[in-house]
């Protein structure tokens, strides 16, 4: 299916981004990928000359399932979108989930299990002693060995700063003691490249629910800050709801 690309844009005048202009500039055929309105297109632009006079021609496809079938075609677009929700959801220091996965994925998921948040010890020491790229490191092996310590259907999120949010999909609770224990010797164990002398430790809040991540969050997150005053290392409670 094909349609006039300013109607799809929702422009009336001539694009001066994109590859249009690029393809203009360039007198060259471009392709790609958008996304508008939860709709996917498939955007060609094409160079002519007709008498002398340089053209853009722009085909703008609509992919829908069934133009999906092809297995060739169907590769490519799998492939565009799992680079893009990649670039998108992925916190480029450290390889885990960002913020924004949370806000736009995770936070209102329902009946979940349960749900750690999770800060480094002395973080801002390290930073102030060796320097920000070597805290980079530091923050960059802790998560690392908490993903590691987790199954793949859980959700590890770099939070903000050094703090880091972990989705238990499915854990029953007498599991959740001994897994945040497993969570935090992995740490402990972690080594910084040409710094083997560098100690990590964290402190972890833990909440059984089942219930809202959002709330969840926010619950062990309120536990954590408890951990953290009374430098208990780590503390779980059964219920979300539970007074802290």
């Amino acid at each position: 299916m094909e349609f006039n690309s300013h109607g799809i844009w929702g422009q009336g005048n001539q694009l001066e981004n994109g590859i249009a202009a690029n393809g203009m500039s360039g007198k060259e055929n471009l392709t790609k990928i958008e996304f508008i309105n939860q709709n996917v297109y498939h955007v060609r632009s094409t160079y002519v000359e007709v008498d002398g006079y340089p053209y853009l021609l722009e085909l703008v496809d609509q992919i829908t399932e069934e133009t999906l079938l092809g297995g060739h075609g169907r590769d490519e677009v799998i492939k565009y979108i799992t680079v893009h929700d990649f670039r998108l959801y992925v916190d480029i220091l450290t390889g885990i989930y960002n913020r924004r996965y949370y806000e736009e994925q995770l936070r209102d998921m329902s009946h979940v299990s349960a749900a750690a948040m999770i800060d480094m010890d002395h973080f801002n020491a390290i930073n102030d002693t060796y320097g920000h790229p070597v805290g980079d490191l530091a923050l960059k092996q802790a998560a690392k060995a908490i993903k590691n310590c987790v199954k793949r259907t859980d959700s590890v999120v770099r939070f903000g700063g050094d703090e880091i949010f972990v989705v238990f999909g499915d854990i029953p609770f007498h599991m959740l003691q001994e897994k945040l224990e497993e969570i935090r010797s992995c740490v402990d164990k972690a080594v910084i490249p040409d710094y083997p002398q560098l100690k990590l430790s964290i402190s972890i809040g833990g909440v059984y629910g089942p219930g809202q991540v959002s709330d969840l969050m926010e619950a062990a997150d309120r536990l954590l800050f408890q951990v953290k005053r009374e430098k208990a290392g780590l503390k779980i409670k059964e219920k979300m709801n539970e007074r802290l």
